[in-house]
């Protein structure tokens, strides 16, 4: 009896060892099947000539501009929208330009002196220079009083074949026949009115450029004067 009741005890004791040897075996297998899959991703990932990213022909495809796209990634700029003796309309002002000239001095009225009685005096181009004149006719179709000679009505600039841009000098309530100081274009009227610039003598090319600076600031559009 005492031999068969030891007999019995080891049995239990011998199943549990090959439970426990089973378990550790299928976690040495698992830890070995993980191993060499982590392995295999890192050699593929980090020997040379094996990527996980797409290949070059991919990549190029889905960064390529549109066929249409310009090479140098911009558009090209808007050529003039007319010449002398065209009514040119923009946003807020439409313009008419009546006549060009260059001269090294033009008339210029006495300062401080109401113009129906300031005397005539000369003003001067820099050495080097000219005064460009551009007369306009120039129409409000914004919905603000312009003040022409001495508030920011009307944006102009003259642009030169080098690119080169240039703003009206000081003091265009001067210039015979512009309006006074102040005055108000009110909406839907037109007026005349002379803007000069002083200019290299060896400008060519000349753009004149006008927008409303309230409706459309720096966006200009231009006039072919030459």
């Amino acid at each position: 009896m005492t031999t068969g009741s030891t007999a019995t005890a080891a049995r239990p004791r011998r199943g549990r060892a090959r439970r426990l040897l089973r378990g550790v075996l299928l976690l040495l297998g698992a830890g070995i099947v993980f191993a060499g899959g982590f392995g295999a991703g890192f050699v593929y990932a980090t020997v040379p000539g094996v990527t996980n990213n797409p290949p070059p022909a991919a990549m190029a495809s889905a960064v390529a501009p549109p066929a249409d796209t310009p090479a140098g990634g911009t558009a090209p700029a808007a050529g003039p929208a007319g010449g002398i003796g065209e009514g040119i309309a923009a946003e807020g002002v439409t313009l008419t330009v009546l006549e060009v000239d260059r001269a090294t001095e033009i008339d210029f009225l006495e300062e401080g002196v109401i113009p129906a009685a300031a005397a005539l005096e000369t003003r001067e181009a820099p050495t080097g220079g000219v005064l460009v004149s551009v007369t306009t006719e120039l129409e409000n179709t914004g919905t603000a009083a312009w003040d022409l000679t001495c508030g920011f009505a009307v944006q102009m600039e003259l642009v030169d074949g080098l690119d080169r841009h240039f703003v009206p000098i000081d003091g265009l309530d001067r210039v015979p026949g512009n309006p006074e100081c102040n005055s108000r274009l009110n909406p839907g009227l037109g007026t005349t009115m002379t803007w000069v610039f002083e200019v290299p003598d060896n400008a060519e090319g000349l753009l004149l450029g006008f927008a409303d600076p309230e409706l459309s600031y720096d966006e200009l559009t231009f006039v072919e004067l030459d």
